[in-house]
Formats: structure tokens, sequence, C-alpha cells
């Protein structure tokens, strides 16, 4: 297990503070705020994935890395759900005996969103980031070993990368799902190996990416090519990290 810097620590607890208020603006209001949200949820998975790496290394023993994560999350998860129930309950809300909240309690509710099921339970609304999240978790063991090379694991982020943009662009599924997917695999390449150019240089993109992303939207009315600029407005890595 190796230590996290702090500079690098104390960096992103500002940046998912930062990203927590795009999401819970942009779900609130909608409309063009979804941009944000976006680049919130990316940097949600990126920093989850660059963390898990940094503190896990190339020893990772399968069995205990799953129990650690589950016990974890899971305890919280679920105390979290056992409320919303009991919440539910009290509304006399419909739906809380199905088979729907059986897979919410089991943190799976985003299978019902991307296969269109319909959801009867009042629990599981938004919560295909967590069923991402088990996942990611559970093939974190793989990737990290296939991304053990900088060469393959260029090849594995670039081209994860656009097949996110181009399913973006042909399946939606209503939120952003594939993006989200994507950074979790950038976020193993940033932490196994540094980037090259500096903070000012990723800085620079991430303006130049937004500055383009408003010119396009506001100038001719064009929205194709927002789910690349936006990667552009999130710089994918932390070039200084020692």
């Amino acid at each position: 297990m190796n230590a996290i810097p702090i500079r690098v620590s104390h960096n992103f607890a500002i940046a998912k503070t930062l990203a927590i208020m795009f999401v819970a603006t942009g779900h609130f209001f909608g409309g063009i705020l979804w941009i944000p949200v976006t680049m919130g949820l990316f940097m949600f998975a990126w920093s989850s994935a660059f963390f898990t790496t940094i503190k896990h290394g190339d020893r990772i023993v399968i069995g205990t890395f799953w129990r650690g994560k589950l016990r974890n999350i899971g305890l919280h998860f679920l105390l979290i759900q056992a409320f919303l129930l009991i919440l539910a309950a009290c509304r006399g809300r419909d739906g809380i005996i199905t088979w729907q909240t059986l897979v919410h309690l089991c943190g799976q509710s985003g299978w019902l969103n991307w296969f269109g099921i319909r959801n009867s339970s009042p629990l599981g609304n938004g919560l295909w980031f967590f069923t991402l999240l088990l996942i990611f978790y559970l093939v974190f063991p793989l990737l990290s070993r296939w991304q053990r090379k900088v060469r393959a694991s260029t090849v594995i982020s670039v081209t994860t990368l656009l097949i996110a943009l181009w399913l973006s662009a042909t399946i939606d599924v209503g939120h952003a799902l594939w993006l989200t997917a994507a950074a979790f695999i950038i976020g193993i390449h940033c932490a196994r190996h540094t980037l090259p150019g500096d903070a000012t240089v990723w800085f620079a993109l991430a303006v130049a990416g937004t500055l383009a992303m408003g010119l396009i939207n506001a100038g001719f009315g064009v929205q194709s090519a927002n789910n690349a600029l936006i990667e552009l407005g999130v710089p994918p890595a932390l070039p200084e990290r020692q």
C-alpha cells in the first residue's frame, strides 16, 4: 500500500466538494448545467480509480481487496437504504415490497436504468453511479494488471475514451454513463504513469475546451462536440504528482 501525497489529497478534497455542488445543482436546475454535472461525475470516477490504484499498487490480494471495499461502503449504503425504506413506509409509498427493492439493496440499480426496466420501488433513482462503482471494484485487479506497462495502458485508455465518445453519440441512456465509465480506466492510467506536460498545460487545455464549447453552443447552436470538449475541461491527471 502506497501513501497518498498530502497536496494531491488536499487538491482532490476541494475538487470533490466542487463536483458534489455541480452534480446537485445540475440535477436540481437542469438545462445547460448538465455540462458541469458530467464533469463532476468524471471527476468522481477518475479520482476513485486514481486513489484506489495509488493505495493498492501492484500487490493486490483479490479477496482481501473486495472484502475491504464491501466493508467500507456496504454498511453505510445499507444504513442509508434502510432509512429511506422507513421514510417511504411512513409516507405510504407504493412498491416497497417488490423485486426492484431487492435489486436496489444490492446496489444494482444501474441495470434497471441501462436496460430500461421500470422501477416500481421508491428506491434506486439516480444510483447508477454506485452500480458502476461496484463494477469497477470488481474488475479493478484485472484492469490494474493490464495497465501496468505504459504502452499497453496508453492504448487501453485512448481506445476506451474513443469508444466512450462514440457510445455517447450513438446510445443515449439518459445520463453520462459512457464518459464516467471511461474515467475509471483513465484514472488508473494516470496513477500508474505520469503524463507529459505540467499543470499549466492541462489548465490551458481546460480553458480552451470550455471556451470552445461555449462558442460552438452559443454561436452556432451545435452540441455534438460537447462530450469531446468536456474531456478537455477535465484535466486528466496531476502531472506533478510525487
